[in-house]
């Protein structure tokens, strides 16, 4: 067996320990996978893919600047004709808080394939962060143009939306729970935007929706709840949230 067939076996081992729950192996397997494609790398030193999928992987173990050399690499044996190392280093900036730079990145992706929703997505996120938030808007709107049934695009927009222009952000989240009713996110988000609106009946009804769904932050949820029951004079379902939130937030510090 070759190296590359070797390699891809190995992959497909990588991708099943990701299943698992035991993140300790995983972490070994991966090191070991390293020290493979450091032997790779010393014997094909001009094969792109050795490069990409070490940087791929310190990235994942959040070695910034190990996989920033791995991606430039990549990048400069490939003759900068293909946008995922570049995709990649604005990963790696945008986790380093250089935003700029991971705007550049971007940019220079999004020139090589102008129909990728991810390239779109994520300089979204790199313009919120920079508080451009036109832009950022744009740039989804572009996004759901390419995937129009994305209901987290949708979602998104939503809640950059909410800083400005309430009632475009409760469309938006309209349409991400009209794509994906099953989402509780999307119905805690739009639960809270009602709520700011004086909306304290459709709050209520979002906020029971999205725990029956299975809502994460359970604590934060039944605060808010909380907070809104009192808004609608539910004094006594106001006091019980408060005091589960509590109850809750007291076993998370144990």
């Amino acid at each position: 067996m070759n190296f590359f067939k070797k390699l891809e076996r190995e992959i497909e081992l990588s991708d099943l320990i990701d299943e698992s729950n035991d993140k300790k192996f995983e972490k070994k397997l991966d090191l070991w996978f390293i020290s493979v494609l450091d032997r790779g790398i010393n014997l094909f030193p001009k094969s792109p893919r050795l490069y990409f999928v070490r940087g791929v992987l310190k990235f994942k173990y959040n070695s910034l600047e190990e996989a920033l050399n791995d991606f430039t690499k990549t990048d400069s044996l490939l003759n900068s004709s293909k946008p995922s190392p570049i995709f990649y280093r604005g990963l790696v900036f945008f986790r380093l808080k250089e935003f700029e730079k991971s705007r550049e990145e971007y940019n220079k992706a999004i020139r090589l394939d102008s129909n990728n929703v991810t390239l779109y997505f994520f300089r979204a996120l790199v313009y919120e962060k920079l508080n451009e938030h036109k832009r950022a808007i744009e740039d989804l709107d572009q996004s759901i143009k390419i995937c129009p049934t994305s209901s987290r695009l949708y979602n998104h927009k939503a809640v950059i939306r909410m800083n400005s222009d309430l009632t475009c952000a409760i469309e938006d989240f309209n349409k991400a729970i009209e794509l994906n009713p099953n989402e509780g996110t999307f119905s805690a988000n739009r639960a809270v935007l009602k709520n700011k609106l004086g909306d304290y009946l459709g709050a209520e009804r979002d906020f029971i929706n999205a725990l029956n769904l299975g809502y994460k932050n359970v604590a934060g949820l039944l605060r808010r709840r909380g907070l809104n029951r009192e808004s609608l004079g539910d004094y006594e379902g106001a006091k019980s949230d408060l005091l589960l939130y509590e109850k809750l937030n007291k076993l998370k510090e144990k």
